[in-house]
């Protein structure tokens, strides 16, 4: 899972958007680690960007969570404000789907990194249509996610609708 940064990559100018806004739209053929837990989950989804090293640049952000699903419809924005200095080129976002029960630690279900276009305020930053999820065991077939992303000069501060603790702590 991404946690928020403790050093910051390469100085841009400042000239370079500072927010991504990530629409993640749904996911299709969810299972647990070991394939057991089909439609016995709650799942949510993470975002954060990283940088060309893979560590993160930001604040995460976090969709809801949807009750009982393995093919979940978020239809949910997850903004995710990059901190002055960040690189322009090179970026990732990693989406991760995580199982929200209430019971037990929170269980990865498997996760997609997408290569972002170069930083241009109101430009396309990244498409996954369909994309193949990497799963927690490499036996198990691959969940697909559907996102796309859109860079934004400013942006508020990132969502902290439908985290399970209010917002208070990152993942």
């Amino acid at each position: 899972e991404c946690k928020p940064p403790s050093t910051v990559g390469l100085p841009d100018g400042g000239s370079s958007p500072r927010c991504l806004t990530m629409f993640v739209e749904r996911c299709e053929g969810l299972h647990g680690p070991d394939g057991s837990f089909a439609g016995r989950f709650n799942p949510y989804v993470t975002a954060c960007v990283v940088g060309p090293d893979g560590k993160a640049l930001g604040p995460v952000g976090a969709t809801r969570s949807v009750a009982n699903a393995d093919s979940p419809s978020w239809n949910e924005s997850i903004r995710v404000r990059l901190p002055a200095g960040a690189p322009r080129t090179g970026l990732s976002v990693v989406l991760t789907v995580s199982d929200e029960d209430g019971v037990s630690a929170r269980d990865h279900l498997g996760s997609v990194t997408i290569p972002l276009m170069a930083r241009e305020a109101g430009a396309e930053a990244a498409v996954a249509a369909g994309a193949s999820m990497e799963m927690p065991d490499e036996e198990q077939p691959a969940a697909r996610m559907w996102a796309s992303g859109r860079w934004e000069a400013e942006c508020k501060p990132p969502s902290t609708v439908g985290l399970p603790d209010g917002g208070s702590s990152p993942r």
